[in-house]
């Protein structure tokens, strides 16, 4: 028997052992055994050495970890019938930590086989991960990651592999880019290649808004929203043809879809604080019960009496803001530091009004209550002190 034969013969072999134990990780995989999945493809090739292998161990890890320090290492588990991922991610799991670097990984692979284009893909599906999982807080930043998601795609996407995620994702490496057209091209390709995939909808419909072509805009983002089924996503695409809307300078329909997208989401305080601008902007006849549901999502942050004070005062309504602090003062009587908030942010209003008397009374009371919720050497009272000390002058 030739050499060359043996060789072929052997390479064959391994082929065919290793597509045999990925198919024995995908039935573990589809029971939830994301553990027990990784063991299987780990004993076949734990020096990583098999491209095919060490791609089906980073999509395993990418797509269903428990808990990872900069996905460099993680923690899997076995999920019994009904469980989610989702149920225990960010919670103490035991077995041991999986050491597991695929950016190392697949470079070293990509050396010793630069014509497997799968592994560009796969390189691309881990900047792309990382990008999302951890935005500003890995190692590299989000632009030399975006350049590295499109890098690594494109190149895939130039020798062959055509599918519908590579193709979004380059468009949404592009759409970061701003780039509109160029995101706009690959989104039109994703929903061709998957038109049941609603994220190339909705993305097609945002670069379609950027490009100024609203018809198009709004036939995507409803197609998005045909295409999505949770509340969560469909909120989103109601805020999206809320933009729409306001795009074509149609008010009613505008304030129609942001308030669709707070009832589906209403625990979420970006959400409320898009629509209560929205409400402002055209004298919506829901403001007083937007601002109140935004208030009382955190009445004891700071940041709540900035963003409602700041845009009530770009819109000139000091005296709205006012009464509406007041009513609030009363719901709140039995808590001391949401009430010793209200007085303190007030003050602040009458200050811009050039009331200084009302200004002092209010900085006084924010003390008194205050006074009843935090020790006398906290910092809010020194701020009150020098508020006082300048309204004197």
């Amino acid at each position: 028997m030739g050499k060359r034969f043996l060789f072929l013969l052997l390479l064959s072999s391994s082929m065919l052992h290793a597509q045999k134990c990925i198919r024995q990780a995908d039935k573990l995989i589809a029971d939830k055994k994301y553990r027990s999945a990784w063991e299987v493809l780990d004993k076949e090739d734990p020096k990583n050495e098999n491209p095919t292998i060490a791609l089906a161990k980073t999509d395993l890890l990418l797509n269903n970890f428990i808990n990872t320090v900069m996905h460099k290492v993680f923690t899997l588990k076995d999920l019994m019938p009904g469980e989610k991922v989702e149920d225990y991610r960010g919670k103490d799991v035991n077995g041991s930590l999986i050491k597991f670097d695929a950016e190392m990984i697949i470079d070293t692979l990509l050396k010793q086989h630069p014509k497997d284009y799968k592994l560009y893909e796969g390189l691309g599906n881990y900047y792309y991960q990382v990008f999302l999982y951890f935005q500003e807080n890995w190692i590299k930043k989000p632009e030399e990651l975006v350049q590295l998601i499109l890098g690594n795609y494109t190149i895939a996407n130039e020798h062959g592999i055509h599918n519908y995620l590579v193709s979004y994702r380059i468009g949404f490496a592009q759409l970061f880019l701003q780039n509109f057209q160029e995101a706009r091209k690959y989104f039109q390709e994703a929903a061709r290649q998957n038109p049941k995939y609603p994220d190339a909808f909705y993305s097609l419909s945002y670069s379609n808004l950027q490009l100024n072509q609203i018809d198009s805009a709004l036939l995507n983002a409803n197609k998005a929203y045909e295409l999505f089924t949770d509340s969560f996503n469909r909120s989103d695409v109601n805020l999206l043809r809320g933009m729409i809307y306001s795009t074509k300078n149609d008010t009613l329909s505008c304030l129609r879809e942001y308030r669709a997208a707070a009832k589906l989401n209403p625990k979420n305080q970006g959400m409320c604080l898009l629509l209560l601008k929205a409400e402002l902007r055209y004298n919506g006849k829901d403001l007083d019960s937007v601002t109140s549901a935004y208030f009382d999502m955190a009445p004891k942050l700071g940041e709540t009496y900035n963003e409602i004070i700041n845009d009530y005062f770009k819109f000139n309504k000091l005296k709205e803001i006012l009464a509406f602090l007041e009513s609030k003062l009363h719901e709140y009587a039995s808590d001391p530091e949401v009430c010793g908030n209200i007085c303190f942010y007030r003050a602040f209003v009458y200050v811009t009004m050039e009331e200084k008397e009302k200004a002092k009374a209010d900085l006084l009371k924010a003390k008194e209550y205050f006074g009843k919720v935090f020790p006398p050497g906290n910092e809010i009272f020194g701020t009150i002190d020098e508020g006082l000390k300048e309204l004197e002058k």
